[in-house]
């Protein structure tokens, strides 16, 4: 079960085809990876890539408290910025101490259309690494069954 902040939207929510919101939404709830850094019974596992990417929040269960006021409380936002370069979207923010503002971790999110694909990346020492590609098209060519 993840934790978000309040406010997160993944990015099942974004708009960019109207026509596959539904197959956003199964993007989103497919739980094929771990986050990083997360850990089961059996001990830590290694860092490994998911497929959550956030535009927006913060991925609290890989949170433990701040070094510098040693509390655990929210996380704020603070340094949003959105830039569009050759298509594609970045946007930053930094991950920021309720209690003290001490900045925990630099957030970056990039969207991007490449060929008949929409693509998510993200990289946070908070929220981990991760990687999406979702087709554009009515079927996913990728998603086909084999013929013979």
């Amino acid at each position: 079960m993840a934790i978000f902040t309040a406010g997160t939207r993944t990015h099942a929510s974004r708009r960019h085809e109207p026509n596959v919101a539904l197959r956003f939404q199964a993007a989103a709830s497919r739980s094929g990876s771990r986050p990083a850094g997360t850990s089961d019974k059996r001990g830590a596992t290694p860092r490994i890539l998911g497929n959550t990417c956030l535009e927006n929040g913060s991925f609290l269960l890989n949170y433990v408290g701040c070094v510098e006021c040693n509390k655990r409380d929210f996380v704020l936002i603070a340094n949003r910025a959105t830039e569009e370069e050759d298509g594609e979207e970045i946007i930053t923010y930094d991950h920021v101490c309720k209690n003290c503002h001490h900045m925990i971790a630099r957030h970056e999110y990039t969207f991007s259309v490449v060929d008949d694909y929409q693509e998510y990346t993200m990289l946070c020492l908070l929220c981990g690494r991760a990687e999406d590609s979702i087709s554009i098209l009515p079927d996913d060519p990728r998603q086909a069954a084999p013929l013979f």
